[in-house]
């Protein structure tokens, strides 16, 4: 039996994803986005980072990890 080569070709598109910044407000706008119709615009934008499986559970880790230390500021200040 032979196998034809092209089945096995891999592909050679080149996605442009990028780290999910939770600082900039295009990433966060694109979260949204995702958070209201439960699917991307065009795609998942992000990659995902090392020691993540997922992109959500990676932007909401981000996320938290970004704003708990003004909650921690704010708390300490009472």
């Amino acid at each position: 039996m032979k196998l034809d080569p092209k089945t096995f070709k891999v592909s050679s598109h080149s996605w442009n994803k990028r780290p999910f910044n939770p600082n900039d407000a295009v990433d966060l706008a694109e979260y949204a986005y995702f958070l209201q119709n439960r699917s991307w615009k065009n795609g998942c934008p992000f990659h995902c980072e090392w020691p993540y499986s997922h992109v959500i559970k990676m932007i909401e880790d981000k996320f938290v990890k970004r704003h708990i230390m003004s909650a921690i500021k704010t708390a300490k200040q009472r």
